[in-house]
């Protein structure tokens, strides 16, 4: 793999990879200057959307107004980075992250953040998601945990790579994607049965491998999952086949709320979102904004997506224009989820250096 159309700070993200991989350090092929187009669309912008004026501006083009985030918690080096957010109110939600051989879980309660116990060494964790009342989490070297009884077991895995992203229909039927981001070996995929963790067969990719690093689903025969160089993977009840992106950006974030309105988010250098027309992805970058990481899709069809320098935007449904809301950080946030009240948190920090730092943010629901 050639570096020599890089810049410096590529590379510097690639040597940081292989000490302490992440999500999406840039060595996987992703320049944020890629072959972005928008395709299966007709009308204005149907052969690309780069050139938008309004992409990166402090609006968009968007017609929502802009929110105010606050802080929820701040970590210090004792605790790390966060990645990972998910809850089912605003007084039940729980945050993973952690150093890089340090994973920690904290809850909250509404008032304050504290930490859960685990009874056993975990290392940094990157993903939470819980589905009928089955609540897991997943992080490096394959750790998979989930919650029994207010206790929680660390489930076996059958691969010691760095497990990205869970998503299930059911509890008993979970998806876990992970593996080595930037470079070629292949991705991980792996299912849970209500009983057990298994491979699942992984296509062969025209991005020549890599990870993956979310998977998000509609249904159990609808599931996508999004990694490097652009990769888009979508399970159909029986196989995964690999979808045409239309990037070539590393893709960290997918979320969605119904069939044909699935949203991604990634880039590093430059911010790409894509959104899933009834016949492709329709892909932009926003410049001059720096990559995204997460993305959360609401009821009525409005993606928030987070990422570097503390951004945080939203998106009109179906639209790729945005109103960026306005955060009291510029640590980068990694994730991002939002309760059926309107109360959204992202989490994240810094960590492309141990020992790391977080951040987590809440933005009370609009009209509050």
């Amino acid at each position: 793999m050639s570096y020599s159309k890089r810049p410096w700070i590529v590379l510097l993200s690639c040597l940081l990879a292989a000490s302490a991989p992440g999500l999406g350090l840039g060595c996987s092929g992703d320049d944020g200057v890629g072959s972005d187009t928008t395709v299966g669309s007709s009308g204005p912008g149907s052969s690309s959307s780069n050139s938008d004026p309004s992409a990166g501006s402090e609006t968009g083009g968007s017609s929502l107004e802009p929110l105010v985030w606050e802080h929820s918690f701040e970590a210090g080096e004792e605790i790390g980075s966060f990645f990972g957010i998910w809850g089912t109110a605003p007084d039940d939600m729980i945050a993973v992250g952690g150093q890089f051989d340090a994973g920690v879980i904290y809850r909250y309660d509404g008032e304050s953040w504290a930490p859960d116990a685990v009874e056993f060494p975990v290392p940094r964790l990157n993903w939470v998601h819980g589905v009928d009342g089955h609540v897991v989490i997943v992080g490096h070297f394959g750790f998979a945990l989930h919650l029994d009884e207010g206790v929680w077991v660390r489930d076996v895995t059958p691969t010691d790579q760095a497990l990205w992203g869970v998503w299930g229909a059911a509890a008993d039927d979970l998806w876990a994607v992970g593996g080595a981001g930037g470079n070629d070996l292949p991705p991980v995929i792996l299912h849970y049965d209500g009983e057990q963790w298994s491979e699942f067969p992984v296509p062969t990719l025209e991005s020549e491998g890599g990870a993956l690093f979310k998977v998000w689903g509609t249904a159990a025969d609808d599931v996508y999952a999004v990694g490097d160089r652009g990769s888009i993977v979508r399970f159909d009840g029986a196989v995964w086949t690999e979808e045409l992106s239309t990037t070539g950006s590393s893709i960290i974030g997918v979320w969605g709320h119904a069939e044909h309105d699935i949203v991604f988010a990634g880039g590093r250098q430059l911010g790409v979102v894509g959104r899933r027309r009834a016949d492709g992805w329709e892909t932009r970058r926003y410049e001059p904004q720096p990559g995204f990481d997460g993305v959360f899709v609401d009821a009525d069809g409005i993606a928030t997506v987070v990422g570097i320098q503390g951004f945080a935007a939203r998106f009109e449904p179906g639209s790729l224009s945005y109103t960026q809301d306005e955060t009291p950080t510029k640590l980068e946030l990694h994730s991002v989820y939002g309760l059926p009240d309107g109360t959204t948190f992202a989490v994240g920090g810094f960590f492309t250096s141990s020992p790391y730092h977080g951040v987590i943010l809440r933005r009370p629901p609009p009209g509050s």
